[in-house]
């Protein structure tokens, strides 16, 4: 009898996926029944090619009990989470290190697609990261006002952007971004709605506003929040369709456009307190996306950090992580989420002595050993950085990841 069918004969859909996090477009991978094969030669089941994969490397076996075991072939080196194993019962969110190759298992629920797309400017495919773009999906396609609410450096924009994107005909048409918590509170009005030539001093000639800029396309307000008391009834009064007056202009305009806003802050707290406007955020939030802390998804860690190294810009592509620095990054809190992540990964890749990441690069970079860290660079290592970038200091400590 086939171990990997039921007793009474009727086959099982496998419930698993592996996402491929080391590759720029971290596709995920769906596991058949059984046994799948792992290695860089023909016939396996997932071809992988990192440095120190065997052609026929392990073996991932589904059962029909649910389980998910993973199985070294002999003399083949495996982690899982961080561990050295040979064979192991394999868990969602677990991260499986083969050479330099880096899967993250994940177990999909009923009916859920394998090759649903992510999110563009988003990395992991976790189940936060899936329904998050199941419901963006979803939302581009209705033309109604979006909130998106979530931790600073969740990725809001990359939200918005992507709503924009599926939304039809929109998607061709401007897409403007503006973060209102860095507009002065004296030209929040100006920024928004545009002023006449003269309307003030320094208004040399007449400027268009945001919502004109957006005429036919998304305008997307991040930190909306920040948006002053006295302009929110102004806002409210052009979202519900009645038009606007530039400042010191005469004519009345109503361009039309898809209104995206964002807050870290709590609009409710705010409306409370009494510095948002109640029936303004009614008017905001007739559909609200909630963007996932890190913390909420830590099997994306190794994408978001392979992604990190390959995109930086500063020659980090060829920077590898070993399994004791991929389990330090999972382990660790950041306040800051992706944003906290990348500065911690950048500092420690450039204080790195080789082209491979350890646990101890991972726990020198953090901040709270910042000082320690500013004592090495500021020997032989700043030495080298600097002669890697000409000379050039701002270059040097971009390379370095501090300021």
């Amino acid at each position: 009898m086939n171990p990997f069918q039921p007793a009474s004969g009727r086959s099982f859909a496998s419930p698993y996926v592996v996402e491929l996090a080391y590759r720029d477009d971290n596709p995920l991978v769906r596991l058949r029944p059984g046994e799948n094969s792992l290695g860089a030669g023909l016939g396996v089941s997932i071809v992988l090619r990192g440095h120190g994969v065997l052609p026929r490397h392990g073996t991932l076996t589904v059962t029909s009990s649910g389980e998910l075991h993973y199985t070294s072939e002999p003399g083949a080196r495996a982690h899982v989470d961080g561990r050295p194993v040979r064979r192991a019962i394999v868990s969602d969110g677990s991260i499986l290190q083969i050479g330099d190759d880096v899967l993250v298992v994940h177990r999909l629920e009923p009916g859920e697609d394998a090759d649903e797309a992510p999110l563009p400017g988003l990395r992991g495919r976790s189940a936060a990261m899936r329904a998050l773009a199941r419901t963006v999906e979803r939302y581009a396609a209705v033309d109604l006002p979006v909130l998106i609410h979530g931790p600073s450096g969740t990725g809001k924009d990359a939200v918005a952007a992507a709503i924009h994107a599926g939304s039809a005909p929109r998607g061709d048409a401007p897409f403007v971004v503006a973060n209102v918590a860095s507009i002065p509170r004296d030209l929040c009005e100006s920024e928004l709605f545009g002023h006449a030539r003269g309307a003030f001093t320094g208004a040399e000639r007449d400027h268009q506003g945001l919502l004109a800029q957006a005429h036919g396309g998304t305008l997307f307000l991040d930190e909306i929040g920040e948006l002053p008391i006295d302009v929110q009834p102004k806002l409210l009064r052009a979202l519900d369709g009645y038009g606007f007056r530039p400042v010191g202009g005469r004519s009345i305009l109503r361009p039309r456009c898809r209104v995206v806003t964002a807050s870290h802050v709590d609009l409710r707290r705010a409306v409370r307190e009494g510095g948002f406007r109640n029936d303004l955020l009614h008017r905001l939030e007739v559909l609200v996306v909630r963007t996932p802390s890190l913390e909420s998804r830590r099997s994306d860690v190794a994408a978001i950090a392979y992604g990190i190294l390959s995109s930086s810009g500063y020659g980090m592509d060829r920077i590898k992580l070993a399994p004791s620095a991929l389990e330090a990054l999972v382990r660790m809190t950041y306040e800051g989420n992706v944003r906290e992540l990348r500065n911690l990964l950048l500092r420690a890749a450039a204080m790195a002595k080789g082209s491979q990441l350890t646990g101890d690069d991972i726990t020198r970079a953090d901040p709270q050993h910042l000082g320690e860290f500013r004592v090495a660079v500021g020997a032989a290592r700043a030495v080298e950085l600097l002669e890697a970038a000409e000379g050039k200091l701002t270059r040097a400590a971009s390379r370095a990841g501090v300021p």
